[in-house]
């Protein structure tokens, strides 16, 4: 993110701005946990954000955080009473299954993926991914919350957001590009 200023200092108000938009999806049984049922409430959570936001393009987002569950010893118990099948049956492993759902979600939302996807892809099909969604799994809650960042025409923040990937975990052109998605160049130090 960057403030927006013109050469007096002042803000600049034209263009699209941050905007924050918070949804959350219903609560999962544990049997739908890192299964399809996560993929689509996740994607539908991330187009109600994106409506609290005032952000109509998905291109205009950047950045999609989102917090899962995950399973537990007594869920899966519970789903096997019941006479379903969880995703796993290692709480551990949940959480892997809970957050690949979830990313998938934001990158049906937001067109990421195309063509179909479903249950046998989760975890393992990787060519299958979001460029913009962060997930962490846990264990106090049993639905996902949808945090949205991106720019809007409507938005009055004297900041924008931009973004790019990153390749590995030194990858000085990922942030180069990332500056620069937001306008900024950086200057040479030679």
């Amino acid at each position: 993110m960057r403030k927006t200023s013109d050469s007096n200092g002042l803000q600049d108000t034209a263009g699209k701005r941050l905007s924050i938009g918070i949804a959350q999806t219903r609560d999962f049984l544990p049997e739908e946990i890192g299964r399809m049922a996560q993929v689509d409430e996740t994607a539908t959570a991330v187009r109600a954000a994106m409506i609290d936001a005032r952000i109509d393009s998905s291109a205009d987002v950047h950045f999609v955080q989102i917090k899962c569950p995950l399973l537990t010893s007594d869920r899966i118990e519970a789903a096997h009473g019941r006479g379903r099948k969880t995703a796993t049956t290692s709480a551990y492993g949940s959480m892997g299954y809970s957050r690949g759902a979830s990313a998938l979600g934001v990158a049906a939302a937001l067109g990421e993926i195309k063509g179909d996807i479903g249950d046998e892809h989760i975890l393992k099909q990787f060519d299958l991914f979001s460029f913009v969604a962060s997930t962490s799994a846990g264990i106090e809650l049993m639905h996902n919350v949808v945090i949205v960042m991106g720019n809007s025409g409507q938005s009055a923040s004297p900041f924008v957001i931009g973004h790019a990937v990153m390749r590995d975990a030194i990858d000085p052109a990922a942030v180069i590009a990332a500056l620069q998605s937001v306008g900024l160049e950086p200057q040479s130090r030679s």
